[in-house]
Protein backbone atom coordinates (compact mmCIF):
# COMPACT_ATOMS: atom_id res chain seq x y z
CA UNK A 1 0.00 0.00 0.00
CA UNK A 2 1.47 3.37 -0.86
CA UNK A 3 1.73 6.16 0.51
CA UNK A 4 -1.23 8.11 -0.03
CA UNK A 5 -3.65 5.49 0.26
CA UNK A 6 -1.88 4.52 4.03
CA UNK A 7 -2.71 7.86 5.08
CA UNK A 8 -6.25 7.98 3.64
CA UNK A 9 -6.47 4.64 6.09
CA UNK A 10 -5.72 6.50 8.86
CA UNK A 11 -8.48 9.52 8.61
CA UNK A 12 -11.07 6.63 8.01
CA UNK A 13 -10.15 5.77 11.64
CA UNK A 14 -11.26 9.08 13.06
CA UNK A 15 -13.97 10.72 9.98
CA UNK A 16 -17.18 11.39 11.76
CA UNK A 17 -20.21 9.19 10.65
CA UNK A 18 -22.55 11.68 8.34
CA UNK A 19 -25.59 7.12 9.28
CA UNK A 20 -31.20 -6.91 -12.32
CA UNK A 21 -34.27 -7.17 -13.03
CA UNK A 22 -35.76 -4.03 -14.84
CA UNK A 23 -37.21 -1.24 -12.03
CA UNK A 24 -38.50 1.87 -12.89
CA UNK A 25 -39.56 4.94 -10.23
CA UNK A 26 -43.25 5.32 -9.59
CA UNK A 27 -43.88 8.96 -11.46
CA UNK A 28 -44.73 10.61 -8.38
CA UNK A 29 -41.01 9.99 -7.14
CA UNK A 30 -38.71 10.13 -10.28
CA UNK A 31 -39.01 14.31 -9.99
CA UNK A 32 -37.03 13.94 -6.93
CA UNK A 33 -33.85 11.73 -8.47
CA UNK A 34 -31.15 12.36 -8.43
CA UNK A 35 -31.53 13.86 -5.26
CA UNK A 36 -29.65 16.89 -6.48
CA UNK A 37 -33.11 18.11 -7.43
CA UNK A 38 -34.51 18.10 -3.69
CA UNK A 39 -38.34 18.49 -2.76
CA UNK A 40 -38.75 21.88 -0.55
CA UNK A 41 -38.87 19.59 2.25
CA UNK A 42 -35.79 17.22 2.88
CA UNK A 43 -34.39 15.89 6.16
CA UNK A 44 -33.80 19.22 7.85
CA UNK A 45 -37.55 19.65 8.38
CA UNK A 46 -39.18 16.02 9.37
CA UNK A 47 -36.48 12.89 11.40
CA UNK A 48 -36.06 10.72 8.90
CA UNK A 49 -33.47 8.90 10.09
CA UNK A 50 -32.28 5.23 8.10
CA UNK A 51 -30.21 2.78 10.14
CA UNK A 52 -28.77 0.06 8.48
CA UNK A 53 -28.58 -3.26 10.65
CA UNK A 54 -25.94 -5.32 9.56
CA UNK A 55 -26.33 -8.32 11.97
CA UNK A 56 -26.11 -11.02 9.46
CA UNK A 57 -22.83 -9.70 7.60
CA UNK A 58 -19.96 -7.53 8.71
CA UNK A 59 -19.03 -4.09 7.57
CA UNK A 60 -15.81 -3.56 5.85
CA UNK A 61 -14.03 -0.29 6.58
CA UNK A 62 -12.16 0.51 3.05
CA UNK A 63 -11.93 3.60 0.69
CA UNK A 64 -14.75 3.78 -1.43
CA UNK A 65 -17.32 4.49 2.11
CA UNK A 66 -14.69 7.37 2.62
CA UNK A 67 -14.29 8.52 -0.62
CA UNK A 68 -18.17 8.70 -1.00
CA UNK A 69 -18.90 10.29 2.98
CA UNK A 70 -15.99 12.78 1.82
CA UNK A 71 -17.57 13.71 -1.35
CA UNK A 72 -21.17 13.47 -0.38
CA UNK A 73 -20.88 15.98 2.24
CA UNK A 74 -18.07 18.31 0.46
CA UNK A 75 -18.63 18.33 -3.24
CA UNK A 76 -21.64 21.06 -3.59
CA UNK A 77 -19.34 23.24 -1.87
CA UNK A 78 -16.28 22.46 -3.57
CA UNK A 79 -18.12 22.70 -7.08
CA UNK A 80 -19.21 26.33 -6.21
CA UNK A 81 -15.80 27.60 -5.05
CA UNK A 82 -14.41 26.32 -8.62
CA UNK A 83 -17.65 27.77 -10.41
CA UNK A 84 -17.17 30.99 -8.70
CA UNK A 85 -13.17 31.06 -9.90
CA UNK A 86 -11.19 30.89 -6.63
CA UNK A 87 -7.46 31.20 -6.95
CA UNK A 88 -7.32 27.34 -6.56
CA UNK A 89 -3.61 26.20 -7.12
CA UNK A 90 -3.53 23.75 -4.97
CA UNK A 91 -5.36 20.56 -3.37
CA UNK A 92 -4.66 22.91 -0.16
CA UNK A 93 -6.12 26.40 -1.51
CA UNK A 94 -9.17 24.58 -2.68
CA UNK A 95 -9.61 22.40 0.54
CA UNK A 96 -9.84 25.22 2.98
CA UNK A 97 -13.37 26.05 1.93
CA UNK A 98 -14.11 22.75 3.83
CA UNK A 99 -13.43 24.06 6.73
CA UNK A 100 -17.12 25.04 7.99
CA UNK A 101 -17.33 21.07 7.87
CA UNK A 102 -14.16 20.87 10.68
CA UNK A 103 -10.37 20.13 10.09
CA UNK A 104 -11.16 16.07 9.58
CA UNK A 105 -13.12 17.04 7.17
CA UNK A 106 -9.85 19.86 5.15
CA UNK A 107 -7.94 16.84 5.98
CA UNK A 108 -9.97 13.98 3.81
CA UNK A 109 -10.54 16.33 0.95
CA UNK A 110 -6.73 17.24 0.61
CA UNK A 111 -5.93 13.44 0.77
CA UNK A 112 -8.50 13.04 -1.98
CA UNK A 113 -7.10 15.35 -3.83
CA UNK A 114 -3.47 14.86 -3.56
CA UNK A 115 -4.05 10.77 -5.01
CA UNK A 116 -4.80 12.44 -7.90
CA UNK A 117 -3.81 15.94 -7.99
CA UNK A 118 -5.69 19.57 -8.29
CA UNK A 119 -6.33 19.39 -11.95
CA UNK A 120 -7.84 15.98 -12.32
CA UNK A 121 -9.53 16.71 -9.17
CA UNK A 122 -11.32 19.48 -9.91
CA UNK A 123 -11.94 18.08 -13.46
CA UNK A 124 -13.58 15.23 -11.32
CA UNK A 125 -15.94 17.52 -9.39
CA UNK A 126 -16.90 19.63 -12.03
CA UNK A 127 -17.77 16.35 -14.40
CA UNK A 128 -19.49 14.40 -11.19
CA UNK A 129 -23.00 16.57 -11.89
CA UNK A 130 -23.04 16.60 -7.30
CA UNK A 131 -22.60 12.51 -7.98
CA UNK A 132 -19.87 11.81 -5.29
CA UNK A 133 -20.38 7.91 -6.18
CA UNK A 134 -19.45 8.03 -10.06
CA UNK A 135 -16.53 10.66 -8.58
CA UNK A 136 -15.30 7.90 -6.29
CA UNK A 137 -15.73 5.46 -9.04
CA UNK A 138 -13.22 7.69 -10.85
CA UNK A 139 -11.04 8.11 -8.55
CA UNK A 140 -10.28 4.07 -8.53
CA UNK A 141 -11.37 4.80 -4.81
CA UNK A 142 -14.70 2.61 -5.52
CA UNK A 143 -15.14 -0.69 -7.17
CA UNK A 144 -16.94 -0.84 -10.05
CA UNK A 145 -19.42 -3.63 -9.51
CA UNK A 146 -22.64 -3.73 -11.58
CA UNK A 147 -25.46 -6.09 -10.81
CA UNK A 148 -25.42 -8.25 -14.58
CA UNK A 149 -28.37 -7.19 -16.69
CA UNK A 150 -31.41 -9.95 -16.63
CA UNK A 151 -30.51 -10.70 -12.95
CA UNK A 152 -32.05 -9.70 -9.79
CA UNK A 153 -29.33 -9.05 -6.98
CA UNK A 154 -31.21 -7.31 -4.60
CA UNK A 155 -34.42 -7.41 -3.52
CA UNK A 156 -36.67 -6.80 -0.86
CA UNK A 157 -37.55 -9.41 1.65
CA UNK A 158 -39.98 -10.23 4.30
CA UNK A 159 -42.65 -7.84 5.39
CA UNK A 160 -42.66 -4.07 5.75
CA UNK A 161 -44.32 -2.74 8.77
CA UNK A 162 -44.72 0.44 11.13
CA UNK A 163 -44.08 0.28 14.91
CA UNK A 164 -46.66 1.10 16.48
CA UNK A 165 -49.00 -0.62 13.85
CA UNK A 166 -51.06 2.46 13.94
CA UNK A 167 -49.16 5.51 14.38
CA UNK A 168 -50.37 8.59 15.54
CA UNK A 169 -49.24 12.35 14.38
CA UNK A 170 -46.67 14.18 16.76
CA UNK A 171 -45.58 11.18 18.16
CA UNK A 172 -42.60 9.05 16.57
CA UNK A 173 -42.85 5.96 15.22
CA UNK A 174 -40.82 3.36 13.06
CA UNK A 175 -40.99 1.99 9.71
CA UNK A 176 -38.91 -0.86 8.62
CA UNK A 177 -38.73 -3.48 5.75
CA UNK A 178 -35.80 -5.84 4.78
CA UNK A 179 -33.85 -7.13 1.87
CA UNK A 180 -31.32 -9.34 0.68
CA UNK A 181 -28.36 -9.70 -1.71
CA UNK A 182 -27.71 -12.43 -3.59
CA UNK A 183 -24.82 -10.97 -5.72
CA UNK A 184 -22.86 -8.36 -4.35
CA UNK A 185 -23.07 -4.70 -6.15
CA UNK A 186 -21.31 -2.05 -5.93
CA UNK A 187 -21.53 1.78 -4.00
CA UNK A 188 -24.69 2.72 -4.37
CA UNK A 189 -27.72 5.00 -2.28
CA UNK A 190 -30.92 4.01 -0.87
CA UNK A 191 -33.98 6.66 -0.86
CA UNK A 192 -37.26 7.09 0.99
CA UNK A 193 -40.22 8.89 -0.39
CA UNK A 194 -42.63 9.44 2.64
CA UNK A 195 -46.41 10.06 0.20
CA UNK A 196 -48.08 11.75 2.98
CA UNK A 197 -52.12 12.08 3.42
CA UNK A 198 -54.22 14.14 1.42
CA UNK A 199 -54.20 17.81 2.77
CA UNK A 200 -51.03 17.85 4.40
CA UNK A 201 -47.95 19.50 3.57
CA UNK A 202 -45.57 19.01 2.26
CA UNK A 203 -47.16 16.18 0.04
CA UNK A 204 -44.02 14.26 -0.19
CA UNK A 205 -40.93 13.62 2.47
CA UNK A 206 -37.47 12.42 0.93
CA UNK A 207 -34.26 10.88 2.98
CA UNK A 208 -31.84 8.92 2.30
CA UNK A 209 -28.37 7.22 2.37
CA UNK A 210 -25.17 6.57 0.69
CA UNK A 211 -23.89 2.87 0.72
CA UNK A 212 -20.50 2.32 0.26
CA UNK A 213 -21.60 -1.27 -1.33
CA UNK A 214 -24.30 -3.76 -0.97
CA UNK A 215 -22.66 -7.05 0.38
CA UNK A 216 -24.08 -10.25 -0.14
CA UNK A 217 -26.17 -11.03 3.30
CA UNK A 218 -30.00 -9.82 5.14
CA UNK A 219 -30.03 -6.52 5.98
CA UNK A 220 -32.79 -4.57 8.28
CA UNK A 221 -33.66 -1.09 7.58
CA UNK A 222 -35.54 1.28 10.04
CA UNK A 223 -36.23 4.71 9.65
CA UNK A 224 -37.64 6.74 12.72
CA UNK A 225 -40.27 9.07 11.64
CA UNK A 226 -41.97 12.39 13.75
CA UNK A 227 -44.72 13.95 11.75
CA UNK A 228 -45.28 17.45 14.02
CA UNK A 229 -46.71 19.87 12.75
CA UNK A 230 -44.50 23.56 12.56
CA UNK A 231 -46.61 26.79 11.47
CA UNK A 232 -43.41 29.12 11.38
CA UNK A 233 -41.37 29.59 8.80
CA UNK A 234 -42.09 30.20 4.83
CA UNK A 235 -43.07 26.81 4.04
CA UNK A 236 -45.42 25.64 7.16
CA UNK A 237 -45.82 21.90 7.84
CA UNK A 238 -48.73 20.45 8.73
CA UNK A 239 -49.96 16.81 8.53
CA UNK A 240 -53.53 15.06 8.20
CA UNK A 241 -54.58 11.62 9.44
CA UNK A 242 -54.65 9.19 6.87
CA UNK A 243 -53.02 7.31 4.33
CA UNK A 244 -49.43 7.66 4.12
CA UNK A 245 -47.26 5.41 2.18
CA UNK A 246 -43.44 4.60 1.80
CA UNK A 247 -41.76 4.25 -1.13
CA UNK A 248 -38.10 2.91 -0.58
CA UNK A 249 -35.50 2.44 -3.46
CA UNK A 250 -32.69 0.77 -3.80
CA UNK A 251 -29.81 1.29 -6.10
CA UNK A 252 -26.48 0.84 -7.21
CA UNK A 253 -24.90 4.28 -7.78
CA UNK A 254 -26.74 7.20 -7.53
CA UNK A 255 -30.42 6.67 -7.99
CA UNK A 256 -31.58 8.55 -11.21
CA UNK A 257 -28.22 9.91 -12.19
CA UNK A 258 -27.20 9.72 -16.23
CA UNK A 259 -23.33 8.71 -15.28
CA UNK A 260 -22.31 4.95 -16.32
CA UNK A 261 -22.63 2.11 -13.89
CA UNK A 262 -26.18 3.14 -12.36
CA UNK A 263 -29.05 0.54 -11.85
CA UNK A 264 -31.95 0.93 -9.92
CA UNK A 265 -31.86 -2.73 -8.08
CA UNK A 266 -35.42 -2.89 -6.08
CA UNK A 267 -38.30 -0.52 -5.27
CA UNK A 268 -41.14 -1.14 -2.58
CA UNK A 269 -44.12 0.68 -1.46
CA UNK A 270 -45.47 0.26 1.63
CA UNK A 271 -49.23 2.07 2.47
CA UNK A 272 -50.35 2.35 6.05
CA UNK A 273 -52.68 4.37 8.21
CA UNK A 274 -51.94 7.20 10.38
CA UNK A 275 -54.32 8.41 13.11
CA UNK A 276 -54.96 11.93 14.75
CA UNK A 277 -52.60 12.57 17.67
CA UNK A 278 -53.89 11.21 20.67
Amino acid sequence: MNSKLLALCLVILFLSPFVFTKVTFSDADAQYVPRTTKSAYTLNDIRLLPTQDRAHTKSRVEMCGFCVQTMGQLINTLLQVILNGGVLGSCNALCQYAAPFGQIAVMACNLLCDYVGIEAFITLIKKADLNPIWMCEELSLCEIKDCPEGKTCVAFTGQPGVQPSLPALQAQFVFYTQYTVSQEVGAGEILFFLHTAPGSMPPVIEGGNLVDHYPEGVFNLKVGITLKDNTEGDFPIIFKPGVYNMHTYLCNGQCGSHHAHTQLLAKQEFPFNVTAAH
